[in-house]
């Protein structure tokens, strides 16, 4: 939903900021929930073709920047590849932002859908956010 999001909302502000979407768990190419698929739908966000992919050094190396939903993520970045790639990881919510210890933002993963939709509306709020800023920055 993440990606999605960000991708309709970068668009929607004029803003050119390629998007693209790592788990740290590896899930086999698989697709996004039919909840997900659904939220996403009614807010005309085709995430239907996503398959989930977990996150690589390469990926890792190439991103200039890596925002996660919990800092159990971040931790696992630096375990995995080192606290150099770690240093390009923050928090969703703690990025661009005047909070210094931002909320987790929860899986919804195998909750029902007022979980769903409680997720969404919290990534959408900061994906606007940091839409918001970086368009001002920009101008």
């Amino acid at each position: 939903m993440a990606e999605g999001i960000a991708r309709k909302l970068f668009a929607d502000y004029g803003l050119s900021i390629t998007v693209d979407s790592f788990g740290t768990l590896q899930m086999g190419g698989n697709p996004p929930s039919p909840e997900a698929i659904s939220l996403c739908l009614k807010h005309d966000i085709d995430i239907s073709q996503h398959k989930a992919q977990q996150l690589t050094l390469e990926a890792a190396q190439k991103a200039d920047l890596i925002l996660t939903m919990e800092r159990k993520h971040i931790y696992w970045i630096e375990d995995f590849f080192g606290e150099h790639i770690a240093q390009k990881a923050q928090l969703l919510t703690e990025y661009l932002s005047e909070k210094p210890f931002g909320d987790e933002i929860p899986d919804p993963i195998g909750e029902g859908r007022m979980m769903y939709e409680e997720v969404f509306e919290m990534l959408w709020k900061e994906i606007e956010r940091i839409a918001n800023i970086k368009t001002h920055l920009n101008n």
